[in-house]
């Protein structure tokens, strides 16, 4: 993102959030800042983190989302257990100075398949394993509506002009609403609308690539 890279760590002894300077001119990363489970923030909090897998970045680099994921491990047996998690996305500022503070964490009892923030950073995508598109207030972490029916959701890709792509048992992609029709005084949330859906019966597509201004090119 710009001059820095953001990494998160699952080792067993917690995860970690990393954040690198990149040289513009000769591509080396330095060590900015990060924070292992159990450490402080800038602010002196203790922040636990556990399997962390999922990242989204704003635009100006300064707001970091990362969440928690399934896990797998091998029994005695030699077979593959896998664990889900319950969902807990934790939300981050990367000062000026270089430091981290917490801003708060999203709980839930699904299982978190992927994140984005929109085009605007104003709202948090979350694919979930029970089949549900949720988002979030980028700024007060609150929940503002679900899209449901989305079974298998696994990626999450948001164009420039904010056109939302979900990789599901179908391709979907969804339109989103500006975020002041959310808060409108008595009224309802207003959810993102589909607006095109390709099948992809034999599951094998792996990336989405949106590219500007119209084209959508599947790779």
């Amino acid at each position: 993102q710009g001059d820095k890279v953001y990494v998160v760590t699952n080792p067993s002894n917690g995860s970690s959030l990393i954040v690198y300077q990149r040289n513009s001119e000769t591509g080396q990363l330095t060590p900015l800042t990060y924070l292992h489970s159990g450490e402080t923030d800038s602010a002196g909090k203790v922040v636990n983190l556990d399997y962390v897998q999922h990242l989204s970045v704003s635009a100006d680099g300064q707001t970091i989302f990362i969440a928690n994921s399934r896990t797998s491990s091998f029994t005695w047996e030699g077979e593959i257990a896998v664990t889900d998690h319950p969902m807990k996305i934790d939300a981050f500022r990367l000062n000026a100075a270089g430091t981290l503070t917490h801003l708060g964490t999203i709980n839930g009892t699904a299982t978190v398949e992927d994140i984005s923030l929109s085009a605007d950073d104003k709202t948090l995508y979350v694919a979930l394993s029970d089949g549900s598109l949720a988002y979030y207030s980028a700024d007060t972490l609150e929940r503002i509506d679900a899209q449901n029916n989305l079974a298998n959701a696994q990626r999450i890709a948001v164009s420039p002009r904010g056109e939302l792509i979900i990789l599901a048992d179908a391709l979907v992609v969804m339109r989103q609403t500006p975020l002041s029709a959310f808060y409108t005084n008595g009224g309802s949330a207003v959810a993102v609308v589909p607006t095109l859906t390709l099948s992809d019966a034999e599951l094998d597509l792996s990336l989405i690539h949106i590219s500007e201004p119209t084209r959508l090119a599947l790779i």
